[in-house]
């Protein structure tokens, strides 16, 4: 059986655990960040033990803490 295609990965953030979502596309190894907040060091370790490398940061809403 061969591997889920994406992988999802929720990272909650900052002292108020706003919820991050990490994509990785199982076949690329390519990822996206969703409305990232602080913890900048950590999302990027999130990336790493994916093995991936981060392509794009999605922001959904205009919040202050996901820009």
């Amino acid at each position: 059986m061969s591997a889920p295609p994406v992988a999802v990965e929720i990272l909650p953030v900052t002292p108020f655990q706003q919820n991050c979502s990490l994509i990785v596309c199982q076949r690329t190894k390519k990822a996206a960040l969703v409305d990232p907040g602080g913890e900048v060091d950590r999302l990027l370790a999130a990336v790493a033990r994916h093995g991936a490398t981060l392509e794009k940061v999605l922001v959904t809403h205009g919040h202050l803490d996901h820009c």
